[in-house]
C-alpha cells in the first residue's frame, strides 16, 4: 500500500473511531440517566403505596428494606419539605388566578376600560410567570432528588440481588415493597446489561480499527 493510500485509510480509521468514542460518550450517559429512572420510578412506586409509613418497614429485618430504608427516608425527607414549598407555591398561583377573575368581572367596551385592564393583566402576568417559574424550579429539585436516590440504590441493590432475583411471597407490606424494589430493579438491570452490551461491541469496533492501524503501520 503506498504512501497516500495508507495516509486516506489512517483519515478514515481515525474518524471511525471519533464517531465510536462518540457513540460510547451517549451510551455512558444513557446509563446514568437510566438509572436516575429507576430511582423516579422506586420512589413514585413506594411512595404511593405510602411504605415509610408503615410500621413494618420500620420493623423489617430484610436486608433488601435495611438497605433502601436510611436512602429512601432521607430522599423522603427532603421531598416533603420540598412539598410543603410547593403546595404554598401552587395556593399562591390559585390565588393569583381568582384575583385575575375578580379583576375583569365585565369584558372592557371601550379604548380607556381596554387601556386599564391591559396594564393589570400586564401586571398579573409577571407575578404568574414568576410564581410558575419558582414551582418549576420547585418540580425539577425534587426530580433531581429522586435521580440521585436511583443513582445510589442501583449499585447498592446490585450487590445484594447478585444471587437473588426470586420474588417473595407477599404477607406483609415490608415484603410487597421488597418485591417492587425487586422487580423494578430488574427491569433496570435488563437495560443496563444490553447498554453495556452496545458499549463493548463499540469498544472492540475500537480495538480492530486500532490493530488495523498497526498491519498499516507495519506493511
Amino acid at each position: 500500500m503506498g504512501f497516500f493510500d495508507k495516509a486516506l485509510q489512517s483519515g478514515i480509521a481515525a474518524g471511525q473511531k471519533a464517531k465510536y468514542r462518540g457513540e460510547l460518550m451517549l451510551l455512558e450517559r444513557n446509563m446514568v440517566q437510566r438509572k436516575k429512572k429507576f430511582g423516579v420510578e422506586l420512589y413514585d412506586d413506594l411512595n404511593q403505596n405510602d411504605t415509610t409509613s408503615t410500621q413494618d418497614f420500620y420493623a423489617s429485618s430484610d436486608r433488601i428494606i435495611d438497605t433502601i430504608r436510611p436512602m429512601l427516608l432521607t430522599a423522603d425527607r427532603e421531598i416533603r419539605a420540598l412539598d410543603n414549598k410547593r403546595q404554598r407555591v401552587i395556593a399562591s398561583l390559585e390565588d393569583e388566578q381568582k384575583k385575575r377573575e375578580e379583576a375583569f368581572p365585565v369584558q372592557a367596551t371601550n379604548w380607556k376600560e381596554k387601556a386599564k385592564n391591559a396594564g393589570k393583566a400586564t401586571s398579573m402576568a409577571g407575578t404568574k410567570a414568576k410564581i410558575k417559574t419558582e414551582l418549576a424550579m420547585l418540580n425539577t429539585q425534587v426530580n433531581a432528588i429522586k435521580e440521585t436516590f436511583g443513582l445510589e440504590m442501583f449499585d447498592a441493590l446490585d450487590d445484594l440481588f447478585q444471587n437473588s432475583t426470586a420474588l417473595i411471597g407477599g404477607h406483609s407490606s415490608a415484603d410487597d415493597a421488597t418485591n417492587q424494589i425487586r422487580t423494578r430493579f430488574q427491569s433496570c438491570k435488563a437495560d443496563i446489561i444490553e447498554i453495556k452490551r452496545k458499549k463493548l461491541a463499540k469498544q472492540q469496533d475500537i480495538d480492530a480499527l486500532n490493530v488495523e492501524g498497526n498491519l498499516r503501520r507495519l506493511s
